[in-house]
C-alpha cells in the first residue's frame, strides 16, 4: 500500500446500511486434522539444535559472504521470535519460526563451481526448465523433481537445499520420477527407457527397457516390488524392481497413456490416456482388466487411488476431475472449476481432501465428499504439471512450466499475528492500519471508532502510544513519508498532526465543516491532503498549518485521497463512484473518470505513479494506467464490497479487502490471486504492505489488527526474481547490479554485499535490455512490450521515454557521457534519446542490409553491426554515418554476435559454430578493396553456438557462455582460456543457463543472468 494513503469505510461511518443488506456466502470445508504426536519442548530444542548448525554450517562454508545479508537477518528474526515462542511454552509458534529460519538460510549445490564470488537471489527448488513430475521420500524428508532440463534433483524438503543431481538421462527430458515406498530407490523416465538409481548418491542400479516411445508415468508397487509404467506406445510396463524383468506388457489403450498409478494395497493398477480411457488392471489376477470405461470425453491427463482403496480420481483436459467407484465404476463426484486443464490431482493421506493442478497455473483443494473447492493456491507463473502430498499430508507440492517447485505448507499457510489480542487494544471498530515507512515496518499506526490513535510495536504487538485528542471516531491514520509524524482525521471535522516518536500532538487543521474520511502526505511531507463528507479536498501546509489549496468538484461525499511519491499530483476517489486527479501545485482538476459504479473506497499509486488502484462498492478491483492508453486491468474475487487496496513498494502485489471478511494478494504480473486470507470476523476496513513487501497488515471492524507473512514457503520465491533473469548490467561506479526478468521485473542491487537495494515490475512482458548511464545516475531499460524506461538509481522513480522504441530493443548503451541513451531496435535503425528530457532526439538507419547482431562501443560513439550474410559495418552515432572503410565481409554465414574494445581498436565476433574472431580495426581500416580481411585470430571457444557475449572494460578479456552451459574467459590477445565454469546442466538447444553477460568496471568479476532466476558473480583470474 502506499504509506501515503488512507482512507475510512464512510458507508459505515454514515450508517447507509450496506453491511445490513449485504449476504456473504463463503464456502469453506477445512480438511480434518489427523491425530498427531504431542509436540514437547524437547521437539522444538532439537530443530533449535537444527538450525544452529545449519546457520554454523553455512557461515563455514562462506555463504554469509556470497549471499545477501539480508537472509541471514530474515533467519536470525525467526530464530530470534522461535526462542521467545519457546520460552512463552507456545511450541506451535517456535515450531514455525525454526522452521521458517532454516529455510532462510541460503545453500548452495552440491556440485556448485569454484570462483563464484556472489550469488544474486534464489537458488532453491528451482530447474532450468519445465519440471515435469514429482515424488516425496517415504519419510516426507526428501523431494525429488524432474525436469525438461534433463535433471532429477533431490531436496531436503526441510531447508530447501539441494541434496544431489542426477543427469543420468544424458540431457533428455524427465518426464516421470517416483520414490520407491521403501526408499531405497528412485525410478526416472525418459526418452524410452526407465532408470533406476540410488537416492543417497545418485549411483545407477539398472536400466529397465522395453518401451518404443517416450514414458510419460512411473509408479512403484506398495511392496517396491514392481515398476509400472506407460507411455506413447500405448502400453503398460510392468518390470521387477530388483531383477529388471519385464513381467507384463499390458494391451488395450488406443491412446498414449498419460499416467499410471498403483492404489496403496498394491492390488490394483490404474492407467489412463489420450482418449478419454481409464483401465484398472488386476495385480492379483496377473493384471488381468478389472474395468475398463471411458471416463472423460477429452485426453486424461492424470489418476489418483483414494487411501482407502475403494476410489480412484481422474484429471482431464475437458477442465475438470472425477471421482470413481473402483469395483462399479460408478461415478462419486465430480469437480469443476479450473477454466483450464486439470494436469494433476492427488489425494491427502485420509482421502478427505483431492488436490488438482491446472493449466489456469492454480491449485485447488476439493472436499471429496460434497464436490466443494474450499482452498486456491496461486502463485506459480505457469500451468502446474506436477502435484504431491507428504506423508503426512502437511505440505503440498506443485512443480510448474515457470521452472520452479514451490511448497504449500497445508495447515499453517494462512497463520497470522493478532494484535488485538494484547492489552490496550482498541476497544471498537478499527478502520485504519499502516505500517511506518521508516523503520522496515517494524511499528505501525491504527485509528479507530474508540476515538483513539495508537502506535504499536508489530513485532511484539505491544501498544507504545495511545493517541488521545479527537472527540469523535478516527477515521484514517497516516505516516509522513520519513516516519516521524503521523497525521489522523476524525469524524470531529479535524485533522490532527502527531509526534511519532513523543505521541504529542503538534497541530489541529481545521476547515472541513463534516466528517474528514481521508487523508495523506504529499512525498516530500510537505503537505498533507484530506478529503471529507463535505465534498472537498484540502491540502494543508504542514510546516505553517494553514490551507494551501481546496479542490472543489466532486459532487458527493470524498471517500478516499492519495498523493503520489513526487507529491505532484492527488488521486481522490467519491461516493458517486468517480475518480479524479488533480495538479498540486495549481490545484487545478487534471482528469476525472467514472471508476466504479457505485462509491469508490480507496485509491492508490504505485511508486513511479503510473498506476492507480482502486476499489469499489461494486466489489471491483481496478487497476488504471495513468500513461498511454491501455484499458484498465479488472481484478474479481471478493464476494462484496471492496474496502481497501494498496500495492507494494515495488509494485508487483496488490493486497484488498472488503466486506466478505476477506484478504486478498494479487500479482498483478500474472493477474493472479497469490494469497488468501481468513480470520476476520466482520468487514476488513484497510490492507498495507510493510516496506518490504513481506507482510500485510489489516484491520476490522471485528477490533482486530492482524499481520500476515508473505515470505513461508507457501509464498514461493520471496527474494529477489521469480522468474529466469534476461538482461544484466553493471553501473560504472561499480556500486550497483541491475536484473531484468521474463516477468517485466527489474531489480537493484548493491553489488558489494548482494543486497536487494529495490524492485519494480518495470515492463508488461519481458525486460529485453538493461544499461546504466556514465554517471550511473540512472538505469536505462527496455522491455517486450515496446517501452524503455529512465530510472534515478537512488529514487528508483521513472521515466517512460517519448515517443517510444519502433520496436522491441534487444540492446541499448549510454553516450554522450550519460547525456543520452542510444536503443537499437527494428532493422538496423538506432534510436537516440536525451536523459534530461526522455524525448527522442534522433533517428539514424546505419544499414539497408539485415542485421543479425549489433554492439555498441563503451561511449557509445560507435556502433558495430554484423548482417546475416557475415559482413560487418561500423556506424558512427555522432555524425550518423558509417565510418568510411569500414565494410567488410567478416564470416560466410551470419554473425550471431560481436563486441568492441573501449578504445575502439579492436572487433571480436563470433558464429553459429562457436568460433570467436579478434579483429584489429586499426590496421583493417580502411579496408582494401578485392582484399578478403582476416582476423588476427580465430579460436573454437564452445562446440556449439555462443548464447552470452562480453569484453572487459580494459579489453584484457572476453567472456562466453555457450549452449553446453559453460562460462569461459579468455585472453584477448592470446585467446587462451583463463578460466571456467561449469554449470553441469545437459545442453539444450533453446533453453541455455546463462543468458546474458556484464563485466565489472574494474575488470576483475564478470555477472551472469540465469535462467533459474539468480545471477552470479564471478571471480577473474
Amino acid at each position: 500500500m502506499t504509506l501515503k494513503a488512507q482512507h475510512c469505510p464512510w458507508t459505515w461511518l454514515f450508517g447507509f446500511g450496506i453491511i445490513a443488506a449485504l449476504a456473504l456466502v463463503l464456502i469453506g470445508v477445512p480438511t480434518q486434522a489427523q491425530p498427531a504426536k504431542t509436540l514437547t519442548k524437547e521437539d522444538i530444542v532439537a530443530l533449535q539444535t537444527k538450525y544452529e548448525a545449519d546457520l554454523a554450517a553455512a557461515k563455514k562454508a562462506g555463504l554469509d559472504k556470497k549471499f545477501s545479508p539480508d537472509y541471514f537477518a530474515k533467519a536470525d528474526e525467526y530464530a530470534v521470535k522461535g526462542a521467545a515462542a519457546l520460552k512463552a511454552g507456545k511450541l506451535l509458534e517456535a515450531r514455525e519460526d525454526y522452521g521458517k529460519a532454516r529455510w532462510e538460510l541460503p545453500a548452495l549445490p552440491p556440485d556448485f563451481p569454484e570462483n563464484i564470488a556472489r550469488v544474486i537471489g534464489n537458488v532453491k527448488l528451482r530447474h532450468n526448465h519445465t519440471v515435469h513430475a514429482l515424488s516425496y521420500s517415504p519419510d516426507g524428508k526428501k523431494l525429488a523433481s524432474a525436469g525438461q532440463d534433463g535433471k532429477v534433483i533431490i531436496w531436503d524438503a526441510e531447508t530447501g537445499r539441494e541434496l544431489l543431481s542426477y543427469t543420468g538421462h544424458k540431457g533428455e527430458a524427465v518426464r516421470a520420477v517416483a520414490f520407491s515406498p521403501d526408499g531405497k530407490m528412485i525410478a526416472s523416465a525418459a526418452d524410452k527407457d526407465i532408470r533406476l538409481w540410488s537416492p543417497d548418491d545418485g549411483k545407477d542400479i539398472r536400466t529397465l527397457a522395453g518401451h518404443k516411445d517416450f514414458i510419460n508415468s512411473v509408479a512403484f508397487s506398495a511392496n517396491s516390488l514392481f515398476v509400472g509404467s506407460g507411455g506413447n506406445d500405448n502400453l503398460v510396463r510392468i518390470h521387477e524392481a530388483a531383477t529388471g524383468t519385464l513381467k507384463n506388457t499390458l494391451e488395450g489403450h488406443a491412446g498414449m497413456i498419460n499416467a499410471v498409478a498403483f492404489s496403496p494395497d498394491a492390488h490394483w493398477l490404474a492407467s489412463v490416456d489420450g482418449k478419454g480411457m481409464a483401465r484398472i488392471w488386476d495385480a492379483n489376477n496377473n493384471y488381468a482388466v478389472h474395468r475398463a470405461m471411458q471416463t472423460h470425453t477429452k485426453s486424461i491427463t492424470s489418476v489418483a487411488f483414494s487411501s482407502d482403496n475403494a476410489s480412484f480420481a481422474t484429471g482431464s483436459v475437458d477442465h475438470s476431475a472425477k471421482l470413481y467407484d473402483i469395483s462399479t465404476f460408478a461415478e462419486k463426484q465430480k469437480f469443476e472449476g479450473h477454466p483450464k486443464p486439470v494436469n494433476a490431482l492427488a489425494f491427502n493421506k485420509d482421502g478427505r481432501t483431492l488436490a488438482t493442478g491446472s493449466s489456469d497455473n492454480t491449485i485447488r483443494l476439493w472436499d471429496v465428499k460434497s464436490g466443494q473447492t474450499f482452498r486456491t493456491f496461486r502463485g506459480h507463473g505457469g500451468e502446474v504439471r506436477a502435484i504431491v502430498f507428504n506423508p503426512d499430508s502437511s505440505t503440498l507440492a506443485s512443480a510448474s512450466i515457470d521452472e520452479t517447485v514451490r511448497l504449500w505448507d497445508m495447515g499453517n499457510a494462512e497463520q497470522h499475528r493478532d494484535l488485538a489480542t494484547h492489552k490496550d487494544t482498541h476497544e471498537d471498530a478499527v478502520w485504519t492500519a499502516v505500517f511506518s515507512p521508516n523503520d522496515g515496518g517494524k511499528t505501525l499506526v491504527s485509528a479507530s471508532k474508540d476515538k483513539t490513535v495508537k502506535i504499536w510495536d508489530a513485532a511484539t504487538g505491544e501498544v507504545l502510544k495511545t493517541l488521545k485528542g479527537h472527540k469523535s471516531a478516527v477515521t484514517c491514520a497516516v505516516y509522513s513519508p520519513d516516519g516521524e509524524h503521523i497525521a489522523s482525521g476524525a469524524g470531529d471535522t479535524m485533522v490532527k498532526l502527531w509526534n511519532a516518536k513523543t505521541g504529542a500532538e503538534e497541530k489541529n487543521f481545521e476547515g472541513h465543516k463534516l466528517a474528514v474520511t481521508a487523508v495523506a502526505f504529499t512525498g516530500d511531507g510537505k503537505y498533507i491532503v484530506s478529503g471529507a463528507a463535505d465534498k472537498l479536498v484540502r491540502i494543508w501546509d504542514v510546516k505553517t498549518g494553514k490551507e494551501h489549496k481546496t479542490l472543489t468538484g466532486h459532487h458527493s461525499v470524498v471517500t478516499t485521497v492519495a498523493a503520489s511519491e513526487d507529491g505532484k499530483t492527488v488521486a481522490s476517489g467519491s461516493g458517486d463512484g468517480a475518480v479524479k486527479l488533480w495538479i498540486v501545485a495549481e490545484g487545478k482538476e487534471q482528469k476525472t473518470f467514472q471508476a466504479h459504479n457505485g462509491s469508490v473506497s480507496q485509491v492508490a499509486f504505485n511508486k513511479d505513479a503510473t498506476r492507480l488502484a482502486t476499489g469499489g462498492i461494486d466489489q471491483l478491483i481496478k487497476v488504471w494506467f495513468l500513461t498511454g492508453d491501455a484499458q484498465p486491468l479488472s481484478l474479481t474475487g471478493h464476494a462484496g464490497p471492496v474496502s481497501s487496496v494498496g500495492f507494494s513498494n515495488d509494485g508487483r502485489l496488490l493486497a484488498s479487502g472488503g466486506a466478505d471478511q476477506i484478504v486478498r494478494v494479487f500479482d498483478l504480473q500474472t493477474k493472479q490471486e497469490i494469497h488468501t486470507f481468513r480470520g476476520h470476523k466482520d468487514w476488513v476496513s484497510s490492507v498495507a504492505f510493510n516496506p518490504s513487501g513481506t507482510s500485510v497488515v489489516s484491520s476490522g471492524i471485528d477490533k482486530s489488527i492482524k499481520i500476515w507473512e508473505l515470505v513461508g514457503r507457501d509464498a514461493g520465491p520471496a527474494y529477489g526474481h521469480t522468474t529466469g533473469l534476461l538482461a544484466v548490467a553493471v553501473s560504472p561506479n561499480g556500486k550497483f547490479l541491475a536484473t531484468g526478468a521474463q516477468d517485466g521485473l527489474v531489480i537493484l542491487w548493491d553489488l558489494a554485499t548482494g543486497k536487494k537495494l529495490t524492485g519494480i515490475t518495470a515492463h508488461a512482458g519481458k525486460v529485453t535490455a538493461l544499461v546504466f548511464t556514465g554517471d550511473s545516475k540512472y538505469l536505462a531499460s527496455a522491455g517486450e512490450d515496446k517501452t524503455l524506461k529512465l530510472w534515478d538509481t537512488t529514487t528508483f522513480k521513472g521515466r517512460a521515454v517519448e515517443p517510444p522504441p519502433s520496436d522491441q530493443v534487444p540492446v541499448l548503451t549510454s553516450a554522450d557521457g550519460g547525456k543520452q541513451i542510444i536503443s537499437w531496435s527494428s532493422g538496423s535503425l538506432l534510436e537516440v534519446y536525451d536523459v534530461a528530457t526522455a524525448k527522442l532526439v534522433n533517428a539514424q538507419t546505419a544499414h539497408t542490409n539485415p542485421t543479425s547482431a549489433l554492439v555498441f562501443s563503451a561511449d557509445g560513439s560507435i556502433a558495430a553491426l554484423g548482417g546475416k550474410d557475415g559482413s560487418i559495418r561500423l556506424w558512427d552515432t555522432t555524425k550518423k554515418a558509417p565510418v568510411a572503410g569500414s565494410d567488410f565481409p567478416a564470416h560466410q554465414e551470419k554473425i550471431i554476435d560481436l563486441l568492441l574494445t573501449a578504445d575502439k581498436k579492436t572487433l571480436i565476433t563470433t558464429d553459429a559454430k562457436g568460433n570467436v574472431s579478434v579483429w584489429d580495426l586499426a590496421t583493417l581500416i580502411p579496408v582494401k578493396a578485392g582484399v578478403q580481411p582476416k582476423p588476427v585470430r580465430t579460436w573454437p571457444a564452445h562446440q556449439e553456438s555462443i548464447m552470452a557475449f562480453a569484453v572487459s572494460p580494459d579489453g584484457k578479456f572476453i567472456a562466453t557462455a555457450g549452449q553446453d552451459n559453460v562460462v569461459k574467459v579468455w585472453d584477448t590477445q592470446t585467446g587462451k582460456e583463463a578460466r571456467q565454469w561449469d554449470f553441469h546442466l545437459p545442453k539444450m538447444a533453446t533453453h541455455n543457463f546463462v543468458r546474458n553477460l556484464a563485466f565489472t568496471p574494474d575488470s576483475k568479476q564478470l555477472a551472469t543472468a540465469n535462467a533459474d532466476t539468480s545471477a552470479y558473480v564471478l571471480q577473474l583470474p
